[in-house]
């Protein structure tokens, strides 16, 4: 199995891929002799490269978008083409006979070879986030799977809402990660977002080796770029020429970086300059079979360009206009029409492939600021083209030359021109900074890659290349190289602190400026025999060449990408497939995802599932996921985990440890350094209750989580005090209400409530009062102050109650006002209260505090209505001449304490309060009790109450009573005892 992967899989691929090209290319080398062969061995190579790889490129793009891509349907298609191109002919020796290389072609080899020792260094760019990533995931992806939309199970299982909380969105866009829109959620459908001949080749070479070797697909297609650019430099400008221009472009430094990197750039660059050879080729075939070829092969590489970049688009407009202009000679060949038909057909497959099928990264990137403008002004532009092109084919029908230049304009005028622009273009060049335009810029930023003694000398071989009367094979590349250059360097370009806005430059405009730049070298170093000229355009050569050793830039140093996809195979090695993998962000959800198959989705960051409302559907989700059964895990590089409503429960810390993307800010990179992720795996499980269970008490920290269970809650908010503002808490509605969602075994425990509330009302708006109810049975009424501290509340649960509602609701019914219309701020919404903290509080067998004013009225008998005291800021209750409550008791053989915390409340000219104490009627305790509050401390001893086991007992409170109006005080009628704040029972073990 090893060595079908390593060795026989991609053996054959190769040898259907050169055997299919070799096979046209001795079909149309049919009139070729042994003493005049027309092709060298490493050109016929290159050609049956070429063939193979727009034919399996096609093959690949069609299986891939039906969903039938695999290996075997791969070498099928290839068989099969081979076959066809080998029938109905007899191949003899003089056809097959090529030329041997020149020197040039091997120095391009020894370039090549040496190249490879700084593009073989692929960046292991799997992590999520970024266009590399989303390319290398979506080929890879396709090998695994053999197409390229999405079929996503877990998706698929999700509602709307549960997706959305997931997902990642973008310009109104819903990715499930980004780059991966969901183009259909009902079918839980994605299309990745990007256009995708690209990503097919990394599919076919993970299918053909193994995905490892995806991470090479660049520097493949960036080594066969070289030997394009040679023979198409070559056809046009000469050998010399030529070997120049790939000794440049090998030493380049934004082509070893986007060869290192997994962009479509390289493979762009490799199909527009195919094409440009090709072309040329077609130009001046000979024979309509050898026309033929080269018109579709031309063809082919611009349709699948055009499936590459959305920028291609610009490539198509110089062509069409070269064609429109060539029409106009009357000797045009046969052949030319039928390359015309071929070419539009393709154009035109390839756009509705992009419109109907690639739809994502069509709208997606038709709304860039270039394709706006084209947009807009396409519509006039062809008008007036066409127009022109009328009158341009009435009036110029004796046209028999391409020197066109040369019947309406003067050598001297062009002269004047030429040194009105260079003069122009070398002021913006040095004053870029402070000219507000975009070209400028972009054309300093341009000479930061081929350096400026590069850029001038490309306009200067332009220039000499104009004057000199160019031949008719040169003509397509000058009009596609200003068109591209103008529109590419007219337009704003992205992220400057990093080196992504020169891909627009790879494709056209930087190879194409080395070429003219080595052309001007050459033509001056012919014409001019001089020693010094000489000398001066060897020492151009050589700055350009030595651009990136003279800036001291460590690109070109041997830099090994590695680590990251160890890590994420190590990794995904942790899980089964059937796990549930939560990431915090993409950059891990993707890989683990599409690379190495396992369940994923991510969190966009830390804060995520704190502070969205999507954090009860993530809850809800997990918790579904759990009861089912499965195994969820939770993969951030932080420590904290986004929530805790789940039990995190840590299994393995780990490390990553790369190299960083080289950064650089206006100007080349400047240094290369390690990058360290942290790693933290968590294990999810299911805590037994909503609420975190610490020592007998259920805590929920309401202003920290967004629980699942809660609702009539505002979104949490900062506290409002500033030595508190570390903390965060919510409002309550009219009505916020919480399932106490308790353990079986906890219920009969409950019997309290603990409240941490706040008010925080300004003067003038009734204070706030809050009717609390579980099951829908009213507890107490609470008046909370307007103060700026939080209070506490007690309140008992009466015996029994959750026995028989598991699922009882907490419901606090509040009296609500509004700041905006209050004047006090333009905050809009209905406000209660401020809830800090809920606890539930088991029964304590050792103490239990009860605050009166949180005893249901049910269990009091004798008592007045819960009031406001302005002496201790809280509530309390009076008792008439008898009141009764019900306490716990530990029992006759325990010894209890009371605790009591009560005021005699008369005024200071009244007689004091005479109390006496009383338990199942037996009398425990009698005193005179002050004015003011004070806690009375009261021991019974074993056996004072004749009890059987421990349970409740009745606590009766007797005093002599007055009534305020009779003192005239106030018109207050009641007969009044004491007043009773709260009461508290211990055991006591002495």
């Amino acid at each position: 199995m090893i060595i079908e992967t390593t060795i026989i899989k991609p053996c054959l691929f190769i040898l259907l891929i050169l055997s299919s090209g070799f096979s046209i290319l001795f079909r149309i080398r049919s009139k070729a002799t042994e003493k005049n062969p027309e092709t060298s061995i490493i050109e016929a190579f290159y050609i049956s490269v070429l063939t193979g790889i727009v034919i399996s490129g096609l093959a690949g793009l069609i299986l891939a978008s039906t969903g039938f891509f695999n290996y075997k349907n791969l070498i099928f298609i290839q068989c099969l083409c081979t076959l066809l191109f080998w029938q109905g002919k007899k191949y003899n020796k003089a056809t097959i006979l090529f030329l041997r290389p020149t020197k040039s072609e091997l120095c391009v080899l020894i370039i090549i070879l040496a190249s490879a020792f700084f593009f073989l260094k692929p960046f292991e760019y799997i992590m999520g986030g970024w266009d590399p990533s989303s390319y290398l995931n979506t080929g890879i992806n396709t090998a695994n799977t053999g197409s390229i939309s999405i079929q996503d199970p877990i998706l698929e299982k999700m509602s709307i809402k549960e997706q959305t909380a997931f997902a990642h969105k973008r310009n109104s866009l819903l990715q499930k990660y980004p780059g991966f829109p969901i183009v259909d959620s009902k079918k839980a459908k994605i299309l990745p977002g990007f256009y995708y001949f690209y990503p097919v080749w990394i599919a076919i070479i993970s299918t053909v080796s193994n995905a490892k070797m995806a991470l090479y697909t660049n520097a493949i297609f960036g080594l066969l770029s070289l030997l394009g650019l040679f023979y198409m430099a070559k056809s046009i400008f000469g050998e010399k020429t030529a070997l120049i221009s790939v000794l440049l472009l090998a030493a380049n430094l934004a082509q070893i970086w986007h060869v290192r990197f997994p962009t479509s750039e390289i493979l762009t660059q490799f199909l527009i300059f195919s094409g440009l050879y090709t072309l040329q080729k077609f130009i001046t075939s000979s024979t309509n079979r050898t026309s033929l070829f080269f018109g579709i092969l031309t063809s082919l590489c611009f349709a699948e360009a055009f499936t590459t970049r959305i920028t291609t688009l610009l490539a198509l407009i110089p062509i069409f206009i070269y064609f429109e202009f060539r029409s106009f000679n009357p000797i045009m060949k046969k052949h030319d029409k039928t390359f015309i038909k071929a070419f539009v057909i393709l154009i035109l497959a390839g756009a509705l492939y992009n419109i109907f099928i690639a739809s994502a990264p069509t709208n997606l990137l038709m709304k860039s600021s270039t394709i706006k403008k084209l947009k807009i002004l396409s519509i006039p532009v062809l008008f007036i083209g066409l127009i022109v092109f009328q009158v341009l084919r009435r009036n110029f029908t004796r046209l028999q030359s391409w020197n066109i230049w040369s019947h309406t304009i003067t050598k001297s005028t062009l002269n004047k021109i030429a040194y009105t622009a260079f003069t122009l273009l070398l002021v913006g060049y040095l004053f870029a900074s402070k000219i507000p335009l975009e070209f400028f810029t972009n054309l300093r930023q341009l000479g930061w890659f081929i350096s400026p003694l590069g850029l001038f000398s490309g306009l200067l071989g332009l220039y000499l290349l104009i004057i000199s009367k160019p031949s008719k094979q040169a003509v397509p590349f000058i009009i596609i190289f200003v068109f591209v250059t103008f529109a590419i360097l007219w337009d704003r370009q992205i992220h400057n602190s990093f080196m992504w806005a020169e891909r627009r430059y790879l494709p056209v405009i930087i190879p194409s400026f080395l070429i003219l730049s080595s052309y001007a070298l050459t033509f001056i170093w012919k014409k001019l025999p001089s020693v010094i000229s000489k000398s001066i355009c060897l020492i151009i050569g050589l700055l350009i060449l030595l651009h990136p050793i003279t800036i001291n830039k460590p690109i070109l140093k041997i830099q090994d990408y590695k680590g990251t996809w160890d890590f994420c195979e190590r990794l995904s090695n942790l899980f089964n497939n059937d796990d549930i993998l939560i990431c915090y962000g993409s950059w891990l959800a993707l890989p683990l995802s599409y690379i190495f198959g396992k369940t994923t989705l991510q969190i966009s960051d830390q804060e995520y599932a704190k502070r969205i409302p999507f954090a009860k559907t993530i809850l809800n989700s997990i918790d579904k996921w759990l009861i089912e059964g499965k195994r969820v895990y939770y993969l951030s590089q932080e420590e904290q985990p986004f929530s805790n409503l789940i039990n995190f429960i840590p299994i393995e810390k780990t490390t990553l440890v790369t190299k960083v993307l080289e950064r650089r800010i206006n100007s080349m990179p400047e240094k290369i350094e390690n990058i360290t992720i942290p790693l933290t795996i968590y294990r999810l499980e299911k805590i037994p209750n909503n609420f975190k269970n610490k020592e007998n008490k259920y805590l929920i920290d309401i202003g920290h989580e967004n629980l699942s269970l809660i609702s009539g809650f505002y979104d949490q908010e900062s506290c409002l005090l500033p030595d508190l503002d570390s903390k965060t808490y919510r409002w309550t509605n009219k009505k916020a209400s919480m399932k106490l969602d308790i353990s079986a075994d906890d219920i009969p425990q409950i019997r309290k409530i603990h409240l941490s509330l706040k008010s925080f009302r300004p003067t003038g708006i009734p204070p706030a009062e809050i009717q609390v109810s579980i099951a829908n049975e009213n507890l107490c009424t609470l008046k909370i102050p307007s103060v700026d501290d939080f209070n506490k509340y007690t309140i008992d649960i009466p015996g029994g109650l959750l026995n028989k509602n598991i699922s009882a609701q907490l419901v606090l019914a509040v009296n609500i006002w509004n700041p905006s219309a209050d004047g006090t701020n333009r905050d809009k919404r209905d406000l209660g209260v401020v809830v800090e903290k809920i606890e539930l509080v088991k029964k304590d067998n050792s103490i239990e505090t009860f605050n009166i004013e949180s005893i249901n009225e049910k269990a009091l008998e004798g008592f007045h209505k819960l009031e406001w005291s302005k002496n201790i800021e809280t509530s309390v209750r009076w008792t008439g001449r008898k009141g009764c409550i019900s306490i716990p008791w530990f029992g006759k053989d325990k010894k209890n304490r009371l605790i009591i915390r009560m005021a005699g409340g008369r005024y200071s000219d009244m007689e004091k309060a005479v109390v006496r104490l009383l338990i199942n009627r037996k009398l425990i305790w009698r005193s005179s009790i002050s004015h003011d509050f004070n806690q009375y401390i009261i021991d019974i001893p074993v056996g004072t109450v004749e009890e059987t086991s421990p349970g409740r007992v009745k606590l009766v409170i007797k005093s002599n009573t007055w009534s305020p109006k009779d003192t005239g005080h106030s018109n207050d009628r009641r007969k009044l005892g004491v007043v009773l704040d709260w009461i508290k029972i211990e055991k006591l073990d002495y």
